[in-house]
């Protein structure tokens, strides 16, 4: 296994199956469809990559405040051990999913609490594309907090 690690934004695996070894590669999507050479169709046969579409689901998931990750395998399996060039390019891409990361209810309160009659301005930082920021606000209730004087 590779593991994750956020200068290189992916995870890689090595697995033994029925019909052979397989590597996948998960990790940030947009890092990952750089990789990518074609993508796995529904028919199960090589296709070109149609990054405009991919991005565009990416972007609609994040916008249901999902956190996008892709998974890829090298075009060419066969590999006895894992290697980091192994999952360097000429990569398969083979789909995106999302998780659900919902804000914590120790973290709803305590963002609740800041802003309240104060002058603090609260801000929702999160390591997820920017889409993803207005579900977050609206499950931790900020998006329903009017806004300060003075602040943006």
């Amino acid at each position: 296994m590779i593991p994750f690690a956020s200068e290189r934004m992916y995870r890689a695996t090595l697995h033994h199956g029925a019909k052979g070894r397989v590597i996948y590669k998960v990790g940030a999507h947009e890092k990952l469809l750089e990789r990518c050479s074609h993508a796995l169709g529904s028919s199960g046969t090589l296709e070109p990559v149609d990054r405009l579409a991919i991005l565009h689901a990416a972007s609609q998931m994040a916008a249901d405040g999902l956190r996008v990750l892709a998974c890829a395998r090298p075009t060419h399996d066969g590999h006895s051990r894992l290697e980091p060039d192994h999952v360097a390019g000429h990569l398969t891409f083979l789909g995106l999913f999302g998780l659900m990361d919902p804000p914590r209810p120790e973290a709803i309160r305590a963002a609740v609490e800041a802003r309240g009659p104060s002058m603090i301005s609260t801000r929702l930082v999160s390591c997820v594309a920017s889409q993803a920021g207005q579900p977050a606000k609206q499950q931790t209730g900020l998006s329903a907090l009017p806004r300060q004087p003075g602040h943006r």
